[in-house]
């Protein structure tokens, strides 16, 4: 995923506002749009990434879809390098790994932090969580001792002594940020 800077456009009245270009993979994309639940995590996700890459206050429950169009207005020129990859477990083939974006902050050319947000509809709260984080990779697990729910190879080494976690309890989305080595 990578999150556009803000730019002036017209919307449907005619009128200026200011759009945020995020664009994804064309095949990720078609994942979203045959999972409603996954589209609208997702969707939140990008819009709170917005929120904190450029300091603005969007309203999370106000946004669209286009049915017709793959954007209005015009769309700057992007690349998407960093792709994390996810290790499922054969111990576990019932259990399905959570939903997952790692964004890349300030740019995905010039990384300085990544962020792991993870949604986890069935979590109560952090206490029920393990997280263990070095160079090379995040484990997320359950209960102390269960099986892993999430194995994420990181491109990029973050500084382990610097990264912290978040979850929060009324979206359900675990946040972990990764400053990454200087």
């Amino acid at each position: 995923m990578s999150l556009g800077e803000p730019h002036a456009e017209l919307d449907k009245a005619g009128q200026p506002c200011t759009a945020y270009d995020v664009v994804v993979n064309s095949g990720f994309f078609h994942t979203l749009k045959a999972d409603p639940m996954y589209l609208e995590f997702f969707l939140t996700v990008a819009m709170e990434g917005l929120s904190e890459k450029y300091g603005v206050e969007l309203d999370l429950s106000d946004w669209r879809v286009l049915q017709n169009r793959k954007f209005l207005g015009s769309i700057s020129t992007q690349s998407i390098r960093m792709r994390p990859r996810i290790q499922e477990l054969e111990d576990h083939p019932s259990l399905d790994p959570p939903m997952f974006v790692v964004v890349a902050e300030p740019s995905v050319e010039h990384p300085k932090v990544l962020q792991a947000r993870v949604l986890l509809p069935h979590i109560e709260g952090a206490g029920s969580l393990h997280l263990g984080l070095n160079q090379e990779r995040l484990e997320l697990g359950g209960a102390e001792g269960g099986a892993p729910l999430l194995q994420l190879e990181l491109p990029l080494p973050p500084d382990p002594t610097r990264c912290h976690a978040h979850f929060h309890r009324g979206t359900k989305v675990l946040t972990v940020t990764m400053p990454l080595e200087l």
